[in-house]
């Protein structure tokens, strides 16, 4: 439902606007070539059912263990359609060393310049984490429209204790975002005929 919202913004020529508006801020550094996502392919050969979890890792967090043991944890719950998204040419030597190919994404030019380091100060955000979260915003968009897969984001700083994807409603809802918290509430839905993102 996304896509569909997507495609309808860009027959209006909204996404068109804001692109424009975007290239006038602080990430006009980055051209639309940046932005292509190369080798979808792999997002769909490792897909479930329809469904991918992503996780965006850098070095640090390899260093610090937290991928280890999400992957660990995911294994343990018999999920099987995540992929590894580095963000960090350390971070894929990494990932590919401890993993199949098939659960690695690697594309240095589109993350050309991340930091290997960890991205946050105490309490702030560092400009490498804002050009981050930015890049990998414009990431998770660009899977979401050369793709029809249903894309979930799980940070690597997790440890899934069950396996969440039974209870996330994607495949009924009409909803083009679920989102929880680190409190362990359930999902909600956001957008759609909740309201919220449509």
């Amino acid at each position: 439902q996304l896509a569909v919202a997507v495609n309808r913004m860009l027959d209006e020529g909204l996404l068109e606007r804001w692109r424009q508006r975007l290239h006038e801020t602080r990430w006009r550094q980055y051209d639309a070539d940046d932005l292509h996502v190369q080798n979808v392919r792999a997002f769909e050969d490792v897909a479930v059912d329809g469904v991918v979890v992503l996780v965006f890792v850098n070095a640090a967090f390899f260093d610090d263990g937290f991928v280890q043991n999400l992957v660990c944890s995911m294994q343990m719950r018999g999920v099987t359609n995540w992929l590894l998204v580095a963000v960090d040419d350390t971070a894929a030597a990494r990932a590919r060393s401890m993993y199949t190919a098939r659960h690695v994404h690697w594309q240095p030019d589109y993350w050309r310049g991340m930091s290997t380091h960890a991205l946050r100060d105490t309490w702030q955000a560092t400009p490498e984490f804002l050009t981050l979260m930015h890049k990998r915003s414009m990431f998770l968009y660009r899977v979401v429209l050369q793709t029809s897969l249903t894309v979930v984001l799980s940070d690597a700083d997790t440890v899934w204790l069950a396996d969440p994807l039974q209870h996330l409603p994607v495949a009924r809802s009409e909803c083009d975002l679920y989102a929880s918290n680190d409190r362990g509430t359930r999902a909600r839905p956001l957008g759609g005929d909740a309201g919220g993102l449509a």
